[in-house]
């Protein structure tokens, strides 16, 4: 291999390199006539940072394995040490790394050169191996000319050049949670296998000739020798082959700003037979070895039943919180356990959801009256793929479905994933003036370890009757908490949210939660995973599987507690105590939710629902199983005291009969029944991207802004979860939620009022909303979300999000 390294210089995209110093002939003829255009202002700053799909664990990995070999000595670039501006910063060193050589499926083969300051082996190999599989992502033509791998400590930009990749590891780590590691080598190893042979090219400068001066960023503009292969080609392959990882309208803008570059890109993907590169199986092979990425996914229930119909005016329970996790989420990790507070349509045939609706539209399974996705309350504590600051322990997350699936909204302000304010469109409002409610998710304080949460979805009739909209109804569902350190309602949700989709759809009209209670007889409870990335191992006629570690706690019992203490409510909750204000001013009582009028759900069975693979899972009954505990509570118990707590991680597939039918199935198996070379295809999964929407890297203010707050005054909460919040307070009718419904004076002077009251009722911890739980202890909300109004705001104002970053 070769040994000698040119990085060049970079100052915007930090740590980007290249090298033009040799310029062979160009293998890709330009045989068109360019389309002269006119110029443009660059469509973006820099394009690594445009997308984190355009490549992401739905493409196949070619990386294989990575073996050991002898160390010795490397002549290797780090940018940390001296000041060699001619190279970016940084100088050369001699020293003896760690060594190993990554194979991959095509048959290339890399030397990683791993910096011995970090400790031994293992851990340079654990470092190394999500660096590999995000550079196995890479199509062939973006790999060819790429021998080795210069992995160091620090947070220096990456690099490229003749025959190498640079990385810093503390770089590398903002990028996976950026979810734009594989972006960057993109860009990279352009400069890695590109530059040479097309930058310099006769039909690489006659294509950027004919685009009339025009560059795809301002970075390639700046510096077109060394950085216009490098920013266009990886925005040529994304417009090729992954169109829906860019913004909607930017494909037509790039077409329209460097059409001769993209011709030429195109030609070159042909020439290297991109296209049926791009659409080969995910499996990878080497020998009789071969892995791909399969997932876990399904549901674990517990039911809860009750006798009675008339208890349809709330539901609470208590859910635990945990970290799944040691170090960080996994990528594409979605799991949450919680339950659908649905309008009781039950014997209501009619299509509830609209021509236009994505459940109308694409889930006809749930035809004729889509009664049970119309709408929704569900969320809870877990973890999703749309989580735009990941974090190994569980946040609590509200989303509210009124429209058949068609949007969804998680917080005052934004909807479910962030990249949208909601605009006009009625949602949730900040109810409490001692409690944050966060657009991520409710955060919690360090060590929860199968504590509980008490959440209550309670109806309180906080509106009149509208008698300019009598279809609006006057159901105002409200979120209950109960923690260590706070007790009392946070959020609601508006009952213009629910009666919109009725709006000139006569099916709908009077069907939905505005106006509906809930089902009271029957609650199904879930543990769901959403996916969950696992890696497969083909070893000849063996096929094995490995998940990432799932924790679980423990208690003494050997239990595992997802739901307890699951009650449905009537009118005599709470409900008829607001009606009673509203109507002739009485007193308001800051009562126990569950001090009367309510009926306790027995939960007497459970179900196993995870599927491997789409494949049943067998073998695991003696470790754990889905259990009830004394009609209150459900969960996990663990049979085997010295595997318990962790999830089974390896399988292996089985074909059994079954009914007289052929099945293939999942065992679990320990880690030392799975061969030697098939463990080092099981890589480990790379942390979750910091969202999955690309557009999404932080919760911002609509363009217009927010309305000013109190005293144009801003505060800010730093999060258990690194995030910062900024809040200001309003009065309550003022806050952005609220003003966007265009309530009359006497509407919004009813509310305020109503609002008011509720801020003298004295909920506490010590005073809580519900009685304490039958197992276990309450968890502890984040500290910083626990807020106190200022000097005159401490009654009838709250705190509302206005930005999370």
């Amino acid at each position: 291999m070769k040994r000698i390294f040119l990085i060049a210089s970079i100052l915007f995209i930090a740590g980007c390199g290249s090298n033009t110093a040799e310029q062979p002939n160009n293998t890709t003829s330009q045989t068109d006539t360019p389309e002269v255009i006119k110029q443009v202002k660059p469509l973006y700053s820099g394009t690594l940072f445009v997308s984190p799909d355009i490549l992401d664990n739905s493409d196949p990995s070619f990386f294989v394995s990575l073996e050991k070999i002898t160390d010795e000595q490397r002549r290797m670039f780090d940018r940390r040490n001296g000041m060699n501006e001619s190279y970016g910063g940084g100088k050369w060193i001699e020293i003896v790394p760690f060594l190993f050589i990554a194979y991959f499926s095509d048959g290339q083969e890399i030397e990683v050169q791993v910096n011995k300051e970090f400790e031994n082996v293992n851990t340079a190999k654990e470092v190394a191996l999500p660096y590999l599989d995000a550079i196995g992502k890479l199509p062939s033509l973006f790999r060819k000319d790429v021998e080795t791998i210069w992995l160091h400590k620090g947070t220096k930009g990456f690099g490229g050049g003749n025959n190498n990749l640079l990385i810093h590891h503390g770089r590398g780590l903002e990028y996976m949670k950026d979810g734009l590691l594989e972006e960057a080598f993109l860009h990279e190893a352009s400069h890695t296998s590109l530059d040479r042979e097309h930058a310099s090219s006769k039909g690489w400068l006659a294509a950027v000739q004919a685009d009339g001066g025009n560059f795809i960023s301002d970075y390639a503009k700046e510096y077109p020798p060394g950085e216009d292969v490098a920013e266009t080609f990886p925005i040529c392959f994304a417009v090729q082959y992954k169109p829906e990882s860019l913004k909607n309208g930017d494909i037509q803008k790039i077409k329209k700003t460097i059409p001769n570059r993209l011709a030429y890109c195109n030609k070159v993907f042909e020439t290297y037979s991109m296209n049926k590169e791009i659409t080969q199986p995910a499996a990878t092979k080497l020998g009789n070895v071969a892995g791909r990425e399969v997932y876990l996914r399904g549901y674990l229930h517990g039911y809860a039943r009750s006798d009675s119909h008339q208890h349809g005016y709330g539901l609470s329970y208590y859910t635990g919180i945990w970290s799944t996790f040691e170090t960080y989420q996994p990528d594409r990790y979605q799991r949450g356990h919680g339950t659908w507070i649905t309008p009781n349509n039950e014997n209501y045939d009619e299509p509830l959801c609209p021509t236009g609706t994505v459940a109308r539209d694409n889930w006809p399974e749930r035809a004729p009256s889509y009664r049970d996705v119309f709408q929704t309350i569900e969320g809870g504590p877990g973890y999703w793929g749309n989580t735009v600051f990941p974090d190994t322990q569980m946040k609590y997350r509200v989303n509210v479905i009124t429209d058949c699936y068609t949007t969804q909204t998680s917080s005052p302000g934004w909807n479910w994933g962030g990249n949208n304010n909601l605009d006009n469109q009625a949602g949730l409002a900040q109810l409490s003036n001692t409690f944050l409610y966060p657009p991520d998710g409710i955060t919690f304080e360090r060590g929860a370890n199968g504590d509980f949460l008490g959440q209550g979805w309670m109806i309180l009739p906080l509106t009149d009757q509208d008698p300019q909209n009598i279809a609006l109804g006057t159901n105002n569902w409200t979120l209950f908490l109960n923690a260590a350190n706070f007790s009392g309602p946070t959020v609601y949700m508006t009952p213009q949210g629910w009666n919109r989709i009725t709006e000139n759809y006569p099916p709908a009209e009077g069907r939905a939660l505005d106006t509906l209670t809930t089902n009271s007889t029957f609650r199904p409870l879930a543990d769901e995973i959403g996916m969950t990335n696992a890696r497969e191992a083909i070893i000849g006629a063996e096929t094995y599987t490995q998940i990432p570690a799932l924790m679980y706690p423990v208690d003494k019992k050997g239990r595992t507690i997802f739901h307890q203490d699951v009650k449905f409510y009537s009118k005599k909750s709470i409900y008829n105590d607001f009606l009673a204000h509203r109507n002739n001013g009485s007193s308001l009582t800051a009562n126990r939710l569950d001090s009367e009028g309510y009926e306790i759900g027995k939960i007497t069975d459970t179900d196993f629902g995870f599927r491997l693979d789409g494949k049943e899972i067998a073998g695991i009954d003696n470790i754990v199983e889905t259990k009830a505990f004394s009609d209150t509570a459900w969960g996990f118990q663990w049979h085997d005291q010295s595997t318990s707590g962790i999830f089974p991680q390896y399988f292996s597939t089985r074909d059994i009969i079954k009914n007289g039918d052929s099945h293939t199935i999942q065992v679990a198996i320990s880690e030392q029944d799975v061969p030697i070379e098939g463990r080092e295809i099981l890589v480990t999964s790379p942390p979750q991207k910091g969202g999955r929407d690309y557009a999404v890297n932080s919760y911002e203010p609509p363009a217009a802004g927010w309305p000013n707050p109190e005293n144009d005054q801003t505060y800010t909460a730093k999060l258990i979860d690194g995030s910062v919040i900024t809040y200001g307070w309003y009065r309550f009718i003022d806050q952005p939620a609220i003003s966007k419904l265009n309530l009359n004076e006497s509407q919004k002077a009813s509310l305020q009022s109503i609002i008011e009251s509720m801020h003298t009722m004295n909920w506490s911890t010590d005073n809580p909303v519900l009685s304490a739980p039958t197992f276990g202890s309450l968890v502890e909300i984040d500290k910083a979300l626990i807020v106190q109004p200022p000097i005159g705001m401490e009654i009838g104002y709250v705190p509302v999000a206005l930005s999370q970053r």
